[in-house]
C-alpha cells in the first residue's frame, strides 16, 4: 500500500514538474519570439532605393482617394522599405502620395489596408489605428506616430511614378 502511495506522490510531483517545465518553455519562446519581433521590426523605413511604376498598370491609382500596398524592388532589384510593403494613392490629378504600410503602432504590416472606395483612410487592422491617406498623420490610435511618408515624382505624360526610398 504505502508502495502505490509513494508512486502515486513521484507520479504527481513529475507531471507537474514536466507541466511547469513545458509552461516555462513556451513561456520563454513567446518572449524570445517578442524580442525579436521588436528588434527587427523598427519602425523607420530604410532599404533605400529608387521605385519606378508604371501607374497604368494598377488600375485603382486612376480614381482619386484610392490606393494599393505592395512590396516593391527598387530599378536594381533589390527590396526597400526593409520589404515591408508601400502604400500608394492617388490625391490629385497629378499627385500621389507614398507612405510604408508599417504600422507606427507595433509594426504590424500585414493586416494594414490601403483607402478603397468605402474609407478613404487607412486602417491598421492589428489594433485599429487609422491614417489620413493625404498625408500618413494619425485619425484614431493606439497608434501616436504619422506613416513616413517618401517623396516622389509623377510624369503624366508616361504614367510612370518614381519614388526615393531612403
Amino acid at each position: 500500500m504505502e508502495n502505490k502511495e509513494s508512486r502515486r506522490f513521484f507520479l504527481s510531483k513529475a507531471i507537474s514538474g514536466l507541466g511547469i517545465a513545458l509552461c516555462a518553455e513556451t513561456a520563454a519562446s513567446i518572449l524570445e519570439s517578442c524580442e525579436f519581433y521588436e528588434k527587427n521590426n523598427v519602425v523607420s523605413a530604410v532599404g533605400s532605393g529608387v521605385v519606378e511604376i508604371n501607374t497604368s498598370t494598377f488600375p485603382e491609382l486612376s480614381s482619386l482617394g484610392i490606393g494599393i500596398k505592395r512590396a516593391f524592388n527598387d530599378t536594381k532589384g533589390v527590396a526597400v522599405n526593409n520589404g515591408y510593403p508601400l502604400i500608394i494613392t492617388k490625391i490629385a490629378d497629378d499627385e500621389f502620395i507614398v507612405l510604408t504600410g508599417l504600422c507606427t503602432h507595433e509594426a504590424c504590416y500585414k493586416e494594414m489596408m490601403p483607402p478603397d472606395k468605402y474609407s478613404h483612410v487607412i486602417i491598421c487592422l492589428c489594433h485599429g489605428s487609422t491614417f489620413d491617406y493625404k498625408n500618413g498623420s494619425v485619425l484614431q490610435g493606439p497608434a501616436n506616430k504619422p506613416l513616413k511618408a517618401f517623396a516622389n515624382t509623377f510624369e503624366s505624360s508616361t504614367g510612370i511614378l518614381r519614388i526615393t526610398i531612403t
